[in-house]
């Protein structure tokens, strides 16, 4: 039977606050490293799967594994199993809520700065590993390097959490236009012992579907997100027009002119990338 809408809600451990009722789908992540762990639900090693990932990946073996296996379905989103979208979508009708936009996400983060993405990307990872990100992505799609270089360089929005509902055209889109991506980053960055820095190539997913929705244009809902704790429910996180206004104000006077189109690597990323055998190609 096709489903309308279903929405995952990413699991790697039991919490009374995850949802179970129709349009969710929690699914248990990192199945592969944990194979003692059963939480009831359906596991991210079934079918074709990058389970094994998940320590580094975090939520993208989830967005994955929906790419690759959920097809009797319209629309397919993201939640994690904290985090939900404040809609009560089994109240609506998924085609009309949609029909002024192509993509629902998480309400944007808007910053002073526009580069506001290279530099919170860069304070996940490493100065190395964002350029060859960057490099890899120009390269792998070259026709959208100004509008790469634009979320980067000249935008002042992020779209945290990877967390989006959208058809199961467009999900399957991002997924084609990222994991080539990412799959090729993993090839080429050194591994890092800190356990945080393990998480690189789950930081870039993160990062990567803001890039996605820029380069192609889609329209946007915005929406605040509820945040469960163990005890309560918390009130839709969301930022004032007010503030967003004067966020945007301070933005545009402080970044009038100065449009990057290059991407100005600095000098000793650049060689210490050579010293280590990685050269950039696209940038």
């Amino acid at each position: 039977m096709r489903n309308k809408l279903q929405l995952l809600v990413c699991c790697h451990k039991f919490d009374k606050n995850i949802r179970t009722n129709y349009p969710y789908l929690p699914i248990q992540v990192g199945k592969d490293l944990h194979p003692d762990l059963d939480l009831g639900f359906i596991n991210d090693n079934q079918g074709d799967n990058i389970s094994a990932k998940n320590s580094g990946w975090n939520e993208l073996t989830a967005i994955y594994w929906g790419w690759k296996n959920i097809n009797n379905v319209d629309y397919l989103g993201l939640c994690h199993y904290r985090r939900y979208f404040d809609v009560d979508w089994d109240k609506l009708s998924i085609d009309d809520y949609m029909k002024d936009c192509d993509i629902v996400t998480v309400q944007n983060i808007i910053g002073y700065e526009m580069n506001m993405n290279r530099t919170g990307l860069i304070s996940s990872v490493s100065q190395e590993d964002f350029y060859i990100y960057l490099d890899t992505m120009i390269t792998i799609h070259p026709e959208h390097k100004q509008k790469i270089i634009d979320y980067f360089y000249n935008y002042n929005k992020f779209v945290p959490f990877n967390m989006f509902v959208a058809s199961k055209e467009i999900f399957d889109s991002y997924c084609k236009f990222i994991f080539p991506v990412l799959n090729a980053v993993e090839a080429k960055i050194k591994p890092h012992s800190y356990s945080r820095l393990k998480r690189v190539i789950g930081y870039m997913g993160e990062w990567s579907l803001g890039v996605f929705i820029l380069c192609y244009g889609l329209r946007v809902k915005e929406v605040p997100y509820i945040l469960c704790d163990d005890v309560n429910y918390m009130s839709p996180i969301k930022y004032g027009k007010v503030d967003i206004l004067k966020w945007r104000l301070k933005t545009w006077k402080k970044t009038l002119g100065h449009k990057v189109e290059n991407v100005p690597v600095p000098d000793d990323v650049r060689i210490a990338l050579k010293n280590d055998g990685i050269i950039l190609e696209s940038i």
